[in-house]
């Protein structure tokens, strides 16, 4: 199971756009 989160991790750290908010339109409207 913990190779699933990790594989997970690693494609959520590696996709475009997550982790980088670029646009910034959720942290607006996160406060």
């Amino acid at each position: 199971m913990m190779d699933s989160f990790e594989s997970a991790l690693d494609q959520y750290l590696t996709t475009p756009g997550w982790g980088q908010p670029t646009e910034g339109e959720e942290s607006e409207n996160d406060e």
